[in-house]
Parts: C-alpha cells; sequence; structure tokens
C-alpha cells in the first residue's frame, strides 16, 4: 500500500484552511474552539504514525538515552539533599501517609505473608521470560518457569497448598523444569515517531507475585482513597472537563513516572516490610537489546506488575499530604489520580509539583494544565468544556488500517464541525475492498456510512439490513481427544491434563479452544444482519448520541466522502 504520510499531511493542511497558522505550533488562549480543534488534529494525525510493526532505530535510541540517564538519576536521590525545612515537612507528611496507606488500622500490615501474592497473583497477559508462548496455559504448565533469587522455591511451597495446582507444577517441572535469572529483558515498543516506549519483560514467577502485590495495593487504593483502577479514567475525564470549565482543577502529568521511582527514595519513605517486599519481587538488573546488563536504581519499570498501582499509590499519597497541610478537603469532585494522571484543586498544585520534584519527579510541562481553558486527561483533551481531541493514526498498512482511520475522521469530523473532505477522499482511494457497516460496528470492520448515503440500500423480509464486514479472526490451538493440537506446527503432543483444568477455571479456554494473544490480527469476511443499520451508540465524550448527534454524523459522511467528479466517493 502507497499511502504517502507526507501526502497526508498536506491534505489535511488543506482542509483545516485558514484555521491554522503553518508556522504556529498551536492554538493560543484567544483562539476559538474550531481552532483548538484544527490544531490538535494537525498535531496528533502522525504524531504516532509508524508504517512498520516496530519503532525506528532512531526512537528506541531516543527512549534508551532517556531511559539510561533517568535511572542513572535515581541514584542519586538521598533525603539529605533536601534543603529547605518546608520540604522536610512536606516530605514527612508523605511519609506518613504512605504509612496510614500500608497498616491497616494503623496496626496490621497490608501484606504480612508472600502466600497471599500467591493467593492473588495471574500471569499477565504480556510476554515472560522463558515462557514459550502468551497464553496462560502455555506460559504457566507448558514452559519452563523463569525467577529471581529463591522465589522459584517460594513457588514451590505455594503451589503445594492447592493439591490441583501442584498436580499441574508437577507435570509441568517434570518436562520443563526451572530457568533460574537474574535480570528482566529490555525491548522497545511504538509510542512516537521520535521517541520508543522501553518495557521490560519480567521473569514467569516474579510477574506472578508482582501482579498479586498489584492486586492487594488495587483493594486498597479503593478502600483507603477512593480509586478504583478500572474506572478511576472515566472519572479522571469528568474532573477534566470541570476543569476546563471551571479553572479550579488542574491536571498534571509526569514524564517517565514508572522509571522515576528510585530505590533510595522509596527506601527512605516506605514502611520496612514494604519496600522490603517490593526489593524482593523486583529484578535488580535488565539485560539492554546490545547484549549489556545495566544495574537498576529505580524499583521497578514498565512491564512490572506491580508499578501501576504503586505510582497511583504514591502520588495518591503526595496530593491527600498535601492536601492535609494546606488543610484543603478532598473529595471525588476535586481529586483524582490514574497511575501519573493526577488532578487536584488548584489552591494545592504548586505545592504538590514542588513535593513531585523533591521526590526526584519531573514534571512534563506539555502535559500538565493549571490554569486557562485547556485541560487533558486520560485520553480527552478538554477545552472550555469541549472534547477537541485528535485523531491518532497509528499506521495504513492494511485495508482494516484505512477503515480505521476514515471513520474515526469521519467521527472527528461530526464532533467538530469541520469537514476533512481532502484527507477523507485521499484515503478512501486506496481502499481496495468497500464494505459497508452499521454506525454500531467496530471501526476496523468497514466503512460506516448511514443508510441513506448507502450505494444499494436491502432489506430482508423481517426488515433487517444485511451486509458484509471483516472480522478478526481467533488465534487459537485446540485440544482433541488426548493431545493437544497446536496452532504452530499442528501436531499432536503430549499436555498436562490438570493445567488444561485450571486453565478453564481461569477463564482462559472456551470449549475445546485456548485463545492466543494475536500478534498480528487476521481477519475473515463474514455476513451479518441488523434491524437498527442507523443506530449511534453512545461513545463517552463525544456527544453524538441522539438524534442531533446522528445528524451530524450524516452531514460529516456525506461532506467528507463528497467528490466533485462522482458524487459521494464510494
Amino acid at each position: 500500500m502507497d499511502v504517502s504520510p507526507n501526502a497526508l499531511y498536506l491534505h489535511l493542511l488543506a482542509d483545516l484552511g485558514d484555521r491554522v497558522e503553518p508556522g504556529c505550533p498551536s492554538w493560543s488562549i484567544d483562539s476559538t474552539t474550531e481552532q483548538v480543534f484544527a490544531y490538535c488534529l494537525r498535531n496528533s494525525l502522525l504524531k504516532k504514525y509508524n508504517s512498520e510493526d516496530n519503532p525506528s532505530d532512531e526512537a528506541c535510541d531516543a527512549a534508551l538515552k532517556k531511559f539510561i540517564a533517568i535511572n542513572g538519576r535515581c541514584a542519586e536521590w538521598s533525603f539529605s539533599t533536601v534543603e529547605s525545612s518546608l520540604d522536610e515537612m512536606l516530605l514527612n507528611g508523605v511519609k506518613a501517609e504512605v504509612e496510614r496507606f500500608w497498616y491497616k488500622g494503623g496496626l496490621t500490615p497490608l501484606v504480612s505473608d508472600v502466600r497471599e501474592l500467591f493467593v492473588n497473583g495471574r500471569s499477565g497477559p504480556g510476554a515472560s521470560l522463558s515462557a514459550r508462548d502468551f497464553d496462560f496455559y502455555t506460559k504457566m504448565f507448558d514452559s519452563p518457569l523463569s525467577g529471581t533469587k529463591d522465589l522459584p522455591v517460594i513457588w514451590e511451597r505455594c503451589v503445594s497448598m492447592n493439591g490441583l495446582f501442584a498436580e499441574a507444577e508437577a507435570s509441568r517441572r517434570l518436562v520443563h523444569g526451572f530457568s533460574e535469572v537474574d535480570s528482566s529483558r529490555y525491548s522497545f515498543v511504538n509510542k512516537t515517531t521520535t521517541i520508543a516506549r522501553g518495557i521490560c519483560t519480567e521473569p514467569t514467577i516474579n510477574m506472578w507475585f508482582q501482579l498479586g502485590l498489584g492486586a492487594i495495593l488495587e483493594r486498597r487504593l479503593s478502600s483507603y482513597f477512593k480509586i478504583n483502577l478500572a474506572t478511576q479514567p472515566d472519572l479522571n475525564r469528568v474532573l477534566a472537563n470541570v476543569g476546563s470549565k471551571t479553572d479550579r482543577l488542574t491536571t498534571i502529568d509526569l514524564e517517565s513516572a514508572s522509571d522515576s521511582m528510585s530505590l533510595g527514595m522509596l527506601k527512605w519513605l516506605l514502611p520496612r516490610s514494604f519496600y522490603s517486599l517490593l526489593t524482593y519481587l523486583r529484578c535488580d538488573k535488565t539485560l539492554l537489546p546490545n547484549g549489556s546488563s545495566l544495574e537498576l536504581n529505580m524499583v521497578s519499570t514498565m512491564g512490572n506488575g506491580f508499578t501501576f498501582p504503586l505510582q497511583t499509590m504514591l502520588f495518591s499519597c503526595v496530593v491527600s499530604s498535601v492536601a492535609r497541610f494546606l488543610d484543603v478537603h478532598l473529595e471525588k469532585s476535586n481529586f483524582g489520580v490514574f497511575g501519573d494522571d493526577i488532578i487536584c484543586p488548584r489552591e494545592i498544585t504548586r505545592t504538590v509539583i514542588r513535593v513531585l520534584t523533591t521526590l526526584g519527579f519531573t514534571v512534563n510541562s506539555e502535559k500538565t494544565f493549571v490554569e486557562g481553558p485547556f485541560r487533558e486527561s486520560c485520553g480527552t483533551d478538554y477545552f472550555l468544556g469541549v472534547n477537541v481531541r485528535g485523531v491518532y493514526i497509528k499506521r495504513l498498512r492494511t485495508q482494516q488500517d484505512l477503515y480505521v482511520a476514515i471513520n474515526s475522521l469521519n467521527r472527528w469530523s461530526a464532533i467538530s464541525g469541520i469537514y476533512l473532505n481532502s484527507t477523507v477522499n485521499y484515503l478512501s482511494g486506496y481502499v481496495k475492498r468497500k464494505l459497508y457497516v452499521p454506525l454500531d460496528e467496530s471501526d476496523d470492520s468497514g466503512l460506516k456510512l448511514p443508510f441513506t448515503l448507502l450505494p444499494h440500500k436491502k432489506l430482508n423480509k423481517r426488515g433487517c439490513a444485511p451486509y458484509r464486514k471483516y472480522q478478526a479472526s481467533i488465534n487459537a490451538f485446540y485440544i482433541l481427544g488426548e493431545h493437544v493440537w497446536t496452532f504452530r506446527d499442528q501436531v499432536p503432543r503430549n499436555y498436562n491434563p490438570s493445567g488444561l483444568f485450571l486453565s478453564l477455571l481461569f477463564g482462559c479456554i472456551r470449549g475445546c479452544r485456548v485463545t492466543l494473544r494475536q500478534r498480528v490480527t487476521q481477519y475473515a469476511v463474514r455476513d451479518k444482519i441488523t434491524p437498527c443499520w442507523d443506530y449511534l451508540p453512545p461513545r463517552p465524550h463525544d456527544d453524538l448520541h441522539g438524534h442531533l448527534g446522528f445528524k451530524r454524523y450524516v452531514d460529516a459522511c456525506t461532506w467528507n466522502l463528497f467528490d466533485s467528479s462522482f458524487g459521494i466517493a464510494l
């Protein structure tokens, strides 16, 4: 496919016209909402675009240099370097808040036995060191188990508590055994065009216990701060909306927050039992892509199972302790933390940033908004109460990628009122097989068009509209008779019956299929019917549901897909 990102960008500039100044990096405080929409789309459209599956060498180099620099900075943190008495008081307040979080009722530590971590643990959806694949069954019962320190010994003792698990582990150990490792493995995934995202692949046993601790921290976050990580993103978006309209709430974002939790800082800040548990479950080193080993001065990285709830806890304690110090009342309507996405009252923001900086974190000035009409949080960008977030096109290699891009741009046009005829027509020219699907289908299934714009309108005897769509194929291997037929080589092999039963109990088996995580999504065309083609389902924060929203969507599709020579470009 020969879609040119440069040509696409020129088409976009033509559509945006005089709403944006070519040499101006962004909107200004006196910009209209329409202009802010236009600038956000111009700056976002190709920001994360990559024509390859893997990030470029330049992006990886930039990420690695930043990671090594942050790791070096983590080694320098010490409480003795804090000079101001005010900073000492503020940090001691955070320390007291963390202790209250860790000790339930002021006496009982949150975790007192490693078996609690095992019971709450899981394998996670991603890769693990030494694992032969990503699925739960293969990772836990048909691969060598990897672990650091003496975690494999602790694993065996914990497994012995459950007869079925012990039987499954005995079968696995007989065939595969253990793989002792002393480090994680550092690698890269796509983030933006200029810098990749670095992640560490953890040993399997470490990850199980890390996720167990993460689950316990999540429950404590819910009971202590009323932060539920499953629903907090939506609450943060609501708070960002309120902040953009009232200017009373601020949004704070940090650079590489997960990599900036230094060992020295946490050793001073956390209760001893808490810190010891973290250091016991972490990897002391990571293996870099060039084969060298790097001693880690941070407690964890992206890829570690407790990183996200740990940083949510830490930043919540910072905001809570500062509010206590300044005698400001916190509640759900003015406080929210989701990872390093922090929202707090404006009157305590400067002090919160001061504490975060003293603890070794770096505030991302481009994504932190203390005053003015703009707020950003959890994938939404609010300007005076309107979500002006642009569209991010990550790739344009397949027909499904084109459908996602076109449908996303049509939806953006409906929300913003800015039509993108040149941009959408340029993309639609590369669609080789046009499948028209209802408005409630997924973006990758086909071109979502209102019924009135369909080139061929058909209804069956029951008043339902038939259509064809792209549907992602299920990637799985099958359990048939006394063998497991793998998706790779399609040959029979011995399998672990107890492990399969446990996989069923964990919800990882449907029928006779063990579902696998797909590296590259495969699609097949499927025949479907619908009784409600024009049903536009409500999507959070886009305000397109209902009659008026549907009309805006029809107008956007009509104008975006209109071709002066051929009418609707379908």
